[in-house]
């Protein structure tokens, strides 16, 4: 089956031989600082892909769009301190060279330490909830749920350590 698709002002229409995929946006975020005196805002969000996901970034310099969308494709999932980080670190290197060291300060290194600091709360507060459960039920607890790889994984297990030390 053959597509028509508006390409540009030019070629007016191509010819896709493809199945066209519908754009899902979701996991907005903002980014907003002042530098020099000019404000900033970055606007974030994913879009699903074929073969997984995009992160994507709008740069808005005074209120004004500012510069091409930054994209940064990922297969599965990131490595990041933060959602967005790598896309945020790839907008920044597009404004005045003269914003973009007090950008990275406010957005990334700020950013990267408020993750950190809210991880540490959180293992502090499973590990105390694990502590809470009897060797027996903290032994079936580990049987039952193996590796935890993901932070949605590990908020599900505290759920659930924490409902058990409510039924002991």
């Amino acid at each position: 089956m053959y597509y028509l698709c508006h390409v540009n002002e030019t070629t007016k229409y191509k010819l896709f031989n493809h199945t066209i995929m519908a754009i899902e946006k979701y996991g907005f975020d903002s980014f907003t600082t002042d530098v020099n005196g000019v404000h900033y805002e970055f606007k974030a969000w994913t879009t699903s892909t074929r073969s997984g996901f995009c992160h994507t970034i709008r740069i808005f310099r005074d209120y004004s769009p500012f510069g091409s969308d930054t994209k940064v494709s990922y297969l599965n999932r990131t490595w990041e301190s933060f959602k967005y980080e790598t896309c945020l670190n790839k907008a920044i290197n597009k404004c005045p060279k003269d914003d973009r060291k007090q950008l990275t300060d406010i957005l990334i290194y700020h950013k990267r330490a408020e993750e950190h600091e809210k991880a540490e709360k959180f293992v502090a507060k499973f590990e105390n909830t694990i502590n809470q459960l009897t060797p027996e039920n903290r032994q079936r607890l580990a049987n039952s749920v193996g590796i935890i790889e993901t932070e949605e994984q590990a908020h599900a297990v505290m759920g659930i350590a924490s409902l058990m030390a409510l039924m002991q």
